[in-house]
């Protein structure tokens, strides 16, 4: 069997994942299925059981909607990612500023790392079990950053 144990999961925002699905069982589910998960969030949070423990492939990155935020988060999300063979290049850094911490932003990953991008249920659905096969890479891999 075939597992999606090397992909690395983009959450865009707490309000992407399923209705009736509380966020740290969300979570979990996608610790468990994937190497490296970033809840990424600016403004919303998540609602976590203040007893729960964060898994120690999850790493959640807030970040509000100025310049020092976007190159903060920017910076710990480029250091996370390297640890796990993936590097970031943002335009964050380069002195041109855009409104998002990902926007603008190129990411490369080391051969048989994949990347996913939940952006609404249908891609948590697919990011939150362990595939029976790889996934396609035919998969559209946009992501709405607005």
């Amino acid at each position: 069997m075939a597992t999606n144990l090397d992909r690395v999961v983009f959450v865009k925002d707490p309000s992407v994942l399923p209705e009736g699905v509380k966020h740290h069982e969300a979570i979990d589910s996608l610790a468990k299925a994937n190497k490296l998960v970033l809840l990424l969030s600016h403004g919303n949070h998540y609602h976590l059981p203040p007893d729960w423990i964060l898994p120690a492939n999850v790493k959640i990155l807030e970040y509000d909607l100025d310049m020092p935020s976007i190159q903060a988060a920017v910076v710990r999300i480029r250091d996370i990612l390297k640890q796990h063979g993936v590097d970031v290049y943002s335009r964050h850094l380069g002195g041109s500023s855009l409104p998002l911490v990902l926007s603008g932003a190129v990411i490369t990953a080391n051969l048989g790392i994949q990347l996913a991008f939940v952006n609404g249920e249908d891609e948590y659905l697919k990011t939150h079990k362990i595939l029976e096969t790889p996934p396609s890479t035919s998969d559209s891999t946009e992501w709405d950053i607005l």
